[in-house]
C-alpha cells in the first residue's frame, strides 16, 4: 500500500512548517529559514525547537502556532490572545507534557496558560448563574469530571436505545 501525503505548509516571520499527513499516521518537518533560531517575536526559547518536534508537545506546539497566526494575521480582529489548555486533573501525561511545554517558552509569557477543567468549573461556579446555566455546569462536572457517574450515566443511555 502507498501512503498518500498532503503538504499543508505554514510561513511565519522566518519559520517554515510543513506537517504531511499520510494514511498510516503523521509526521512533522520543520524547516526554518534561519536554523536553530526561534524568531524573537514567538513565544518560545532559542533552542526549542527540536523540543517542539516532540511527539508529547507538537500537538501544543502546533495549537499554539495557529493561536499565534490568528493574532499575527494582517485582517485579525484580535490584539491579544492566548492557547488554553483544558484538561482532565487526572490526566497525569497531559499534565507533564503541559509542564515541560511551559519550559519551552520564554519567561513570562503568557500565550499559554494549562488549564484543569475542574478548576474551570470551579471558577464558573462562582459566578451568578440562572438555573439553565447551574444546569449546564452540573452536566459539565458529571460528563467530563466524574468519570464513574459519566460511564454510568452512558450505561443507562445506552441500554435506553
Amino acid at each position: 500500500m502507498q501512503a498518500r501525503q498532503s503538504v499543508l505548509p505554514y510561513q511565519h516571520k522566518g519559520l517554515r512548517v510543513s506537517i504531511q499527513y499520510f494514511l498510516f499516521g503523521f509526521r512533522s518537518s520543520l524547516k526554518p529559514a534561519l536554523p536553530a533560531i526561534v524568531p524573537p517575536n514567538l513565544p518560545w526559547r532559542e533552542g526549542a525547537i527540536r523540543h517542539l518536534l516532540e511527539i508529547r508537545h507538537n500537538q501544543l506546539w502546533r495549537d499554539h502556532l495557529l493561536a499565534i497566526a490568528t493574532l499575527d494575521h494582517p485582517e485579525s480582529r484580535y490584539s491579544r490572545g492566548r492557547l488554553m489548555l483544558l484538561r482532565h486533573p487526572g490526566d497525569k501525561s497531559c499534565a507533564d507534557a503541559a509542564r515541560s511545554y511551559q519550559e519551552l517558552l520564554l519567561p513570562g509569557d503568557g500565550t499559554f496558560v494549562d488549564m484543569p477543567l475542574n478548576r474551570l468549573a470551579d471558577w464558573i461556579a462562582t459566578l451568578d448563574l440562572d438555573d439553565g446555566h447551574a444546569a449546564w455546569l452540573d452536566a459539565l462536572r458529571l460528563r467530563y469530571l466524574d468519570l464513574a457517574a459519566s460511564q454510568e450515566a452512558f450505561d443507562a443511555w445506552a441500554g435506553q436505545r
